[in-house]
């Protein structure tokens, strides 16, 4: 009948418009879904130019030792008469002298025109101007001087180097005083004339001897009062 043709058409037509405003109702269609509220953190990767929206995460604890004393194991020399103390490299040789002076010994490498390295300990009582006994005999004004601050202490730097008979001798001298006593650390290293030899020994390396002497100073320390 007409009139049923046109109500099952008016029913087909409005079930296709109720399809397509519904379109998560039909098999096989997708919805994009609402955009979640926040703000991502950006943390920088270890490749340049990237970056990740993951939270950073804390830092991994460490159990890390603390430091040590410089050369601690390094034997030491104490002086009662002058109350410090200094350590020195296990392959050199401590000779004591008379009171208040002794001598160390320091290895050096062979086969150069450095015949000795060494440090000589003065420790004096009562001396108009506390500096290094090597000092003696220098016009004014010859020596290289400076300050320089080891361990919170104040020392009276010298140096100089002289030479006589094919021999040469470079020092450096580190002085201060407590009380009445007059405290010298004297650094010095003796060579040759390479050229006297045959063949001609090679040319110490001054740099890298004398890089030993800052490592000693460290290390020094007055005694408990």
């Amino acid at each position: 009948m007409p009139t049923s043709r046109s109500t099952m058409a008016i029913l087909v037509l409005a079930a296709m418009v109720l399809a397509c405003s519904l379109p998560g109702l039909i098999p096989g269609a997708t919805q994009t879904p609402p955009a979640v509220a926040g703000t991502a953190t950006s943390v920088q990767s270890p490749q340049a130019g990237t970056a990740s929206t993951q939270p950073a995460a804390a830092p991994a604890a460490t159990n890390a030792p603390p430091p040590t004393a410089l050369h601690a194991e390094w034997p030491s020399y104490q002086s009662e008469t002058c109350g410090f103390e200094i350590r020195y490299p296990a392959e050199a040789t401590l000779t004591l002298g008379e009171e208040g002076r002794a001598r160390i010994d320091l290895p050096l490498a062979a086969g150069t025109n450095l015949v000795e390295k060494y440090l000589e300990v003065a420790c004096r009582e009562g001396v108009v101007l506390c500096a290094s006994p090597q000092a003696a005999g220098y016009a004014p004004g010859s020596l290289t001087t400076e300050a320089a601050e080891v361990n919170g202490i104040a020392f009276g730097v010298q140096s100089a180097g002289e030479g006589a008979a094919g021999n040469f001798y470079e020092w450096r001298s580190y002085s201060t005083t407590r009380g009445e006593l007059c405290l010298s650390l004297t650094f010095i290293l003796h060579s040759v004339n390479a050229m006297n030899y045959n063949p001609p020994l090679a040319e110490y390396d001054n740099a890298a001897e004398s890089s030993i002497f800052g490592e000693i100073m460290s290390t020094f320390e007055w005694a408990s009062p």
